[in-house]
């Protein structure tokens, strides 16, 4: 988990497209945050188990990038949902072998 050199800091939530997508072993996600906030990222499998905590710590303000390695995990539809505070978002991502 790193923030980027951007110079400016984001002004709102995102949790941006994963890539690539589809993967094979490991995807990234970036998300964004505009202020310090506990931040969750998870990632469920199509029958809604959890499959992995990728981050869960307090962040500061910036562009964050998380890598999802999937070894082990079955190809399929996957979930990874980012919680902020009161945001909540959650995209798919297929994991193809």
């Amino acid at each position: 988990v790193g923030t980027e050199g951007a110079e400016e800091l984001p002004t709102r939530f995102v949790l941006y497209g994963a890539y690539p997508n589809p993967f094979r072993e490991r995807a990234t996600i970036r998300f964004a945050v505009p202020r310090r906030e506990r931040v969750r990222l998870e990632v469920y499998d199509v029958l809604g188990r959890r499959v992995g905590v990728l981050l869960d710590e307090e962040v500061a303000p910036g562009l964050y990038e998380v890598h999802f390695e999937a070894q082990g995990l079955a190809s399929g539809l996957y979930f990874y949902r980012l919680r902020a505070g009161r945001f909540v978002q959650q995209r798919k991502l297929i994991r193809i072998k």
